[in-house]
């Protein structure tokens, strides 16, 4: 039953389509704004129109046209995990000046799929809801796990809320990577994880996953740097109760000498302690004085022009 009544005798071809246009027109408004229950034309304010800005893996930042009604009185940023986003969904800020168009959304889970919409409020408590835009949190990295000393496993965030066809994995020994470099790995969608095998000793590379989707590239990681690969440190030697010899290959790399950093926890990093500075050249060193009773860890790091390039594996044992 349409609701509409036709008078044949007195109203004309154009006051009918009026009346016929009129009737859908108010249905639409009627239940396309049913979470807006106070939106009145007469009083709402202009409606803005919503953008992202930029993307992270835990932070959206969204842009808006400014309101200029001197009616108004606050925009409301809403955000879910569904493409309806309405009052009912959560509230990210509130904020009272017209000119204030532009917001960061933190603390975002990575790899999943948002929604946001801004709502003006006006004086008169009317409001107006924006268009309603999406954005896909970057991939993020899990810590590397070393395999060996060429062989390392990489694991990255799977992605939530949307589809995905698969994901692809690039890399390249500069920190400006995108999906224009090197294709390491090719995933199905069920994957997130890769080992990479046969690294080089002492070269510096960058990895990057992007989520695909049927249409393209749908999200990127964040860059995943591992500052060095490790280069070979051998078992220590056991010289004497209190002594023992490290030994390790040399990185097929340009360097100015090592470090050789000591701890009796895991993991030996350079903020421990420095046991030894060593030349280029060595490619072994006797520690002594060893307490015993206590687990010894070592850890040898080549040092560049620019810095520690390379490192072996932590080894240790424990002085009896």
């Amino acid at each position: 039953m349409s609701g509409i009544v036709f008078d044949n005798n007195n109203k004309s071809k154009e006051h009918v389509m009026n009346r016929i246009i009129f009737f859908p027109i108010s249905l639409f408004f009627l239940f396309s704004c049913a979470d807006y229950d106070l939106l009145d034309e007469d009083n709402a304010l202009p409606a803005v129109e919503l953008s992202v800005k930029s993307v992270r893996d835990s932070t959206v930042t969204l842009s808006w046209t400014q309101c200029s009604d001197e009616n108004f009185k606050n925009y409301k940023i809403y955000c879910d995990s569904s493409d309806v986003v309405d009052q009912g969904d959560k509230l990210v800020d509130s904020l009272s000046f017209a000119q204030d168009t532009v917001k960061s959304i933190n603390t975002l889970a990575p790899a999943t799929m948002y929604w946001f919409r801004v709502v003006l409020l006006s004086q008169q408590g009317k409001i107006t809801p924006s268009n309603t835009v999406s954005a896909v949190t970057w991939l993020a990295w899990r810590s590397p796990q070393w395999k060996g000393d060429s062989a390392v496993a990489l694991a990255y965030s799977k992605v939530r809320n949307v589809s995905v066809s698969g994901y692809r994995v690039f890399s390249d020994t500069t920190d400006n990577i995108d999906s224009a470099d090197t294709v390491w790995a090719r995933l199905p969608e069920t994957d997130t994880a890769i080992t990479v095998n046969d690294l080089d000793a002492g070269t510096k590379r960058w990895f990057r996953a992007y989520a695909m989707a049927d249409t393209g590239y749908l999200a990127p990681s964040t860059t995943l740097s591992l500052a060095g690969w490790a280069f070979t440190q051998q078992e220590p030697e056991k010289q004497t109760d209190t002594s023992a010899i490290l030994r390790w290959s040399k990185p097929k790399i340009a360097l100015s000498g090592y470090k050789v950093f000591y701890a009796t926890t895991s993991p030996v990093d350079t903020a421990d302690s420095v046991k030894a500075e060593l030349k280029a050249s060595d490619t072994s060193w006797v520690i002594g004085n060893l307490a015993k009773g206590t687990v010894h860890l070592f850890k040898i790091y080549a040092i560049g022009s620019n810095g520690y390039i390379a490192w072996t594996r932590e080894k240790g044992f424990k002085v009896e």
